[in-house]
């Protein structure tokens, strides 16, 4: 739940990097939520045979996507400028199929060890070297 809420401290931030698995737990908690919004309309639509519970679910999970819909993006940036990579990669999807899955596939890829361009390494902030020589 940290991680889901730490995105939200930087909503509009579009520098730096985020580790794999601040990403990836954003996204478990992000998609449970849609998941959750999704079916509770459904449900409440099966159960009570009320048709205006559906369309309030429908009506808060557009809600929701739709205030979550900059801090998704942000995320993703700067999961992308971890590997040293643009952050118009993000615009993959928009080939069909195909684009859907190299962004997945690029976001599953490890970070860049050290610093780059778009800022100091998240797993290794201080760069230290121990006395092996690996990173601690």
């Amino acid at each position: 739940m940290h991680s889901y809420i730490s995105i939200f401290k930087h909503y509009f931030d579009f520098q730096g990097r985020t580790r794999r698995k601040d990403f990836w737990l954003f996204f478990l908690i992000h998609f449970s939520i849609i998941f959750f919004l999704g079916t509770a309309g459904g449900l409440l639509n099966e159960t009570f045979s009320i048709e205006i519970e559906s369309s309030l679910s429908l009506e808060i999970l557009l809600v929701y996507v739709f205030v979550t819909l900059i801090p998704t993006l942000s995320v993703m940036v700067r999961r992308l400028h971890d590997q040293n990579r643009n952050r118009f990669f993000v615009l993959l999807p928009l080939i069909p199929f195909i684009g859907t899955l190299a962004l997945i596939f690029l976001m599953c890829l490890p970070g860049q060890f050290g610093s780059n361009k778009y800022g100091p390494d998240p797993k290794n902030p201080n760069n230290e070297i121990d006395a092996i020589g690996g990173a601690s």
